[in-house]
């Protein structure tokens, strides 16, 4: 086992909880694998002690600031989300919630003005293909492009700033978002491939894998966006595995570097580090996918070289 004290990457997703209105076939996040998976959540006050470890680890040299991501899940499913978000602002990290839209009001948004500093809205389609994909509500009900577009206008009146996370699958890559990116116009595009993650979406994932040189295709099919000013970031599987500091519902870091999550012990019992230490992160791959980005403006930031040397073993295995 290394014991090499790990330096934390600048950007920590925290899964809030397991709870999703929809049901995305591709989800690698369903944490089938954790027992009352339906229930798990984060309490309020465990979140909390999580993020008081994270606000007060120093930052590797040439980081700005720690940026924390509340992921799920649907993590507006989370009733404490909002004092989560404001508590992590409170203690200086940027704050970031990755959200399907669906339950984004301006009612449920407003009050986490000047909180909330990113909002990153997952679009895989913006037509009935969300019906193929799962990214739709039992009773059928799906986001097409004026509702996508309603609710980037209600995070651009927050004063957040916008990201878009798109995952190409089989059923959706033959498609061209193009139009719509620039209609959106957010700071960041992350174009995703599908991934398999045995535990998680083993159900549907066979019917939806694509290979890579079919994800370069939808890529290259929307290089235009990023000569309009879209900073576009392509992660292909080999590039999500092992490259996300990652914390699970139930309150442990996780990883999916070896096909499948592996989880390290309660953070709450061993102490951020010690459960960092338990799992694998791979520096220069996080690196290498833009991860060290500004995080107050979306702008990219090579810290590569400096990362390595302050985490000279970047690969952490328990």
């Amino acid at each position: 086992m290394n014991t090499t004290q790990s330096i934390l990457p600048g950007t920590i997703n925290i899964f809030v909880n397991s709870l999703c209105n929809f049901a995305c076939k591709h989800c690698y996040a369903t944490f089938q694998d954790i027992s009352a998976a339906k229930m798990a959540k984060l309490s309020e006050a465990d979140a909390k002690a999580i993020i008081r470890e994270i606000a007060s680890e120093p930052l590797a040299e040439g980081l700005l600031a720690r940026k924390i991501t509340f992921v799920g899940g649907e993590p507006t499913l989370h009733p404490a989300l909002p004092n989560l978000v404001a508590y992590a602002k409170e203690l200086g990290l940027v704050t970031a919630v990755i959200t399907n839209g669906l339950t984004l009001t301006p009612r449920y948004l407003e009050p986490m003005a000047g909180k909330l500093d990113w909002v990153g809205l997952s679009i895989d389609a913006v037509d009935n293909s969300n019906q193929q994909i799962g990214r739709t509500t039992r009773a059928g009900r799906y986001l097409d492009e004026a509702a996508y577009l309603q609710r980037i206008e209600w995070i651009q009146n927050i004063g957040a700033q916008l990201k878009i996370n798109t995952v190409v699958s089989r059923i959706n890559w033959q498609s061209d978002l193009s139009e719509f990116i620039v209609k959106a116009n957010p700071v960041r595009w992350k174009i995703l491939q599908v991934t398999p993650v045995e535990g998680q979406n083993d159900q549907f994932i066979k019917l939806l894998q694509i290979d890579r040189s079919t994800f370069d295709k939808f890529v290259a099919r929307h290089s235009i966006v990023e000569t309009l000013g879209v900073r576009t970031v392509a992660e292909p599987v080999e590039t999500i595995r092992g490259s996300y500091a990652m914390i699970s519902p139930d309150g442990r870091f996780f990883d999916s570097s070896s096909g499948r999550h592996q989880y390290s012990r309660p953070i709450m019992k061993v102490g951020l580090h010690r459960a960092f230490s338990e799992v694998s992160f791979d520096a220069a791959k996080y690196d290498g996918r833009d991860g060290n980005y500004n995080p107050f403006t979306g702008e990219s930031q090579s810290l590569g070289e400096r990362y390595s040397e302050l985490n000279p073993n970047p690969t952490v295995n328990a």
